[in-house]
């Protein structure tokens, strides 16, 4: 017979669990805001270095 893992609910401790997903969802906020000024940053030196583009090919 194969080995079989069951995870069963751990006890909650209110004060830690509570904390750490308070912690967590902070995180994820700054991930969420740090990637959406990479994003707009990537647009904008992409919008520039496509100008830039342009003018050559026009001179």
């Amino acid at each position: 017979m194969g080995s079989h893992l069951t995870l069963l609910p751990q006890p909650a401790l209110p004060s830690r669990s509570n904390s750490q997903e308070e912690l967590c969802q902070k995180l994820a906020l700054q991930l969420a805001r740090i990637g959406d000024a990479v994003d707009r940053r990537i647009v904008r030196e992409f919008r520039q270095h496509a100008e830039q583009e342009e003018n050559v090919e026009q001179d």
